[in-house]
């Protein structure tokens, strides 16, 4: 079986599986949920053997990305708490592309997936770190306002001096969605409350909270 193939090559010898029941059972919190095996459960998912995987080949990619998805009669679903990181690759940019080809070469395209790419938009969550002010527009209108998180490329030595520097430099944003890219959507995405951070007075405000966001101060 492919799916177990690929990750037995990548797996460390006491994590090896021999079938598909045991490959489910590394990523699900309980097997007899239906949300888990669905795929529906913020919890828990492929993405927990992601340290595990490790780098993949163009073929074992294919077939990871294929395991990632799961099939229901609308199409494809998938984990909707997703952050892609290095916000979200060439997929952004090239989503025009993307498409097309998709419409026009199914037989390449849409083999293993009947659903348009443009759909996923809106479900997929990227980071910010562009370090351009037209590319961080153009991810702004795409992947939309609500769904970008500030991103610091930490540990590695790409990042901001400031993280979040280009964000706050940018006068066409305006404040509100400078704090949800500077901390809004990721206290939500997250799950948390912006009052257990940044002020113990409990008497502020939501905003006047999220706007300490852009005050590392």
């Amino acid at each position: 079986m492919l799916k177990t193939k690929v990750v037995n090559k990548k797996l460390p010898e006491s994590k090896r599986v021999h079938s598909l029941k045991e490959l489910v059972s590394l990523t699900v919190c309980d097997a007899k949920s239906l949300k888990c095996v669905s795929r529906e459960c913020s919890e828990c998912g492929v993405w927990m053997l992601d340290e595990w995987i490790g780098n993949l080949n163009v073929e074992e990619s294919v077939e990871w990305m294929r395991w990632e998805s799961i099939s229901s009669e609308k199409g494809t679903r998938i984990d909707l708490r997703r952050i892609k990181e290095s916000v979200g690759g060439s997929f952004p940019f090239t989503i025009g592309r993307i498409e097309h080809g998709f419409n026009v070469r199914p037989d390449l395209c849409a083999v293993q997936n009947t659903v348009n790419p443009r759909e996923y938009l809106g479900r997929i969550y990227t980071d910010s770190l562009v370090h351009d002010e037209d590319a961080l527009r153009l991810l702004i209108k795409v992947i939309g306002e609500d769904h970008i998180i500030l991103g610091s490329d930490y540990p590695f030595p790409l990042g901001e001096h400031h993280p979040g520097k280009l964000i706050e430099s940018m006068d066409d944003l305006n404040p509100k969605l400078k704090h949800r890219l500077l901390c809004g959507n990721a206290l939500e995405f997250l799950g948390l409350n912006a009052s257990n951070f940044s002020s113990t007075n409990k008497e502020d405000t939501e905003d006047e909270i999220l706007g300490a966001c852009s005050n590392p101060h």
